[in-house]
């Protein structure tokens, strides 16, 4: 991690940026009633905020040592990083263990499992519903659980867990799926502190990533929203250092993971094109696409082949309320405020959020589109990304808990992360 030159108005107080950052992130997680408010759990944390706080006041008074504080912080946040979230995964891997696999797991994480036996097997996972598999026992809140008739994940989603699960399963050992995520966690810390320039924004972004109590917790229980925002940090990475081909590979592995990736593809298409948005750039950038649509080919085409049908049912139908067996209307969105009011009769009814979601997609997303024109970068790509998904997300049939954090961390990542000079980027991509 490189040593700061020059000043930032955020980092002119008695405490710096990362170290206020890091204080609010850590108490966050002493009003969880988790392992964390034990006085073991609670005494780990205290010595990690007085050993940051520590760090930061020495740093300001003995600068010319600052590359050396500047590691020593970030030694706290990785270990802080990893107490938070391993501790309490382990935790549900090891009950998991005893239990059973339908338990101590999100209902996800279970289904996508059950999706790699399936693939394994010769099974289509998007043909097979998911009656009879630990799916079926596995706590939720209504019976039949939709998710056994349908699987909502793009093929990614449980692609990515076959190399690890087949040769465990083969030699009869025991797997659990979360692994993969909490692996994409910790290898996102070092390239999220890469999208800013000056040390202190470098902390306050590995904290942002590191730190956040309901991205660990929903990473630590299982659910993958993790996979689909490394896929995109590792792109944009690979992208602001001229590999474009690299770079639309994991963008095209992105949006064969979530769905809720395909809200950054105008944002990263204008990052590409580097603020020159005149004819002959988009011809040459649109010749040069061929690695994302080859990957999504690859990826996505085999199983549109094998039963097209059944694809778009589970992964498009499914989530929009047109089959008898849909998701319900779900979460914080505008779906639930209108069963609230009694503006809709059932949770199962469909509901066309198309037509709000163009209404005022539409216009937000040319407005973001301007902005990211004007000011192309790293901000505007993490703002616009983290704008649109909030407004088309909040507008549709599901929107839950963890589509949020993600579009607030998206937001914290527009917030700290910071712009290379034009010249080291032309020449990046030169």
């Amino acid at each position: 991690m490189n040593e700061i030159e020059g000043k930032d108005d955020l980092n002119t107080g008695p405490l710096s940026l990362d170290a206020w950052l890091f204080m609010i992130s850590i108490s966050s997680y002493m009003l969880v009633r988790t392992v964390y408010s034990t006085f073991f759990g609670l005494g780990v944390l205290t010595i990690l905020c007085m050993a940051y706080l520590t760090l930061d006041v020495i740093s300001r008074l003995w600068t010319r040592r600052s590359a050396l504080f500047v590691l020593l912080k970030l030694m706290v946040i990785v270990i802080g990083a990893c107490f938070l979230m391993l501790v309490p995964a382990a935790e549900q891997m090891a009950c998991r263990q005893v239990q059973g696999r339908q338990l101590c797991a999100q209902d996800g994480l279970i289904q996508t499992e059950e999706a790699v036996r399936m693939l394994l097997q010769g099974r289509n996972p998007y043909t097979e519903d998911y009656f009879g598999t630990p799916l079926e026992t596995a706590p939720f809140p209504i019976y039949p659980s939709p998710a056994l008739y349908h699987l909502a994940y793009l093929p990614f989603t449980f692609l990515v867990h076959v190399p690890f699960a087949y040769p465990i399963w083969r030699s009869g050992g025991w797997y659990d799926g979360r692994v993969v995520y909490i692996v994409c966690l910790l290898l996102g810390l070092p390239i999220v502190a890469s999208m800013a320039v000056r040390a202190t924004r470098r902390l306050a972004l590995v904290t942002a990533l590191g730190l956040n109590l309901p991205l660990l917790t929903f990473t630590a229980d299982g659910r993958n929203d993790i996979l689909g925002l490394f896929c995109v940090l590792v792109s944009v990475f690979l992208a602001s250092r001229g590999h474009r081909s690299l770079s639309m590979v994991m963008m095209a592995l992105g949006c064969a993971s979530k769905q809720t990736v395909w809200f950054a593809l105008p944002f990263y298409v204008l990052y590409l094109l580097r603020g020159d948005i005149s004819v002959r750039s988009v011809g040459r950038l649109a010749r040069q696409v061929w690695p994302f649509l080859l990957t999504l080919a690859v990826v996505v085409g085999p199983f549109l082949l094998w039963d097209f049908r059944s694809f778009v049912d589970d992964t498009v139908l499914y989530l929009t309320g047109q089959l008898p067996t849909s998701y319900p209307l779900w979460g914080m969105g505008f779906g639930t405020l209108l069963r609230m009011l009694g503006l809709v009769i059932s949770e199962t009814s469909y509901v066309p959020f198309w037509i709000p979601q163009l209404i005022l997609g539409l216009p937000v997303l040319g407005l973001l589109m301007v902005y990211q024109t004007r000011h192309n970068g790293l901000r505007a790509f993490w703002f616009g990304y983290a704008a649109l998904q909030m407004v088309l997300g909040y507008f549709s049939r599901i929107f839950q808990d963890n589509y949020l954090i993600i579009i607030f961390t998206a937001f914290s990542f527009a917030f700290l992360s910071e712009d290379a000079p034009v010249a080291s980027v032309a020449e990046a991509v030169q």
